[in-house]
């Protein structure tokens, strides 16, 4: 058994959202479960009381497994690395910043701004082109039906509205 650590009762929950229960013990950033064949994989979530009786969320950054151990542990265990959440969040929370032509300065996260310039090109382009009025009229009907159709909206969210009041 590992010094200074009890077996604590934790929550997993996998990337494919199923939930189960757990018994480990925590050692600063590592948990060491005592179980052969324990399902979890990197990037999975462990829910975990504190001693106030908050619930405290970590991800799963690494995940080994040993035959067998030195010291404490002698018999079959997972070492798991983890950190808080919190912590994900506030090391993402970065801004990207990108320059593009010279022409468009465009800030902002994943950098969404992009499709929606593209898609703005594309209508203007569809305009200048030297097809008759009822071709343009149709290639943009196309376009337009495509950002309505549920599925693509709820992937491109609110950047349809603006691209469909050029349409």
């Amino acid at each position: 058994m590992l010094p200074f650590s009890k077996p604590e009762e934790f929550t997993i929950i996998n990337t494919d959202g199923e939930i189960f229960q757990a018994i480990g013990r925590f050692t600063g950033d590592l948990l060491i479960v005592e179980k052969p064949n324990f399902d979890i994989e990197v990037d999975d979530t462990i829910l975990k009381k504190s001693h106030t009786g908050k619930q405290i969320r970590y991800t799963v950054t690494e995940v080994n497994y040993f035959e067998r151990g030195i010291t404490h542990i002698r018999h079959p265990h997972y070492q798991i690395k983890f950190i808080p959440e919190k912590q994900i969040k506030e090391n993402s929370a970065s801004t990207n910043v990108s320059i593009k032509n010279s022409s468009n300065i465009i800030i902002g996260d994943n950098n969404t701004q992009v499709f929606e310039q593209h898609l703005l090109h594309l209508i203007d382009e569809i305009n200048k082109s030297n097809f008759s009025e009822d071709e343009k009229a149709n290639a943009k009907n196309l376009l337009k039906k495509l950002l309505t159709n549920p599925v693509v909206a709820s992937v491109v969210g609110g950047l349809t509205s603006a691209v469909l009041s050029n349409l």
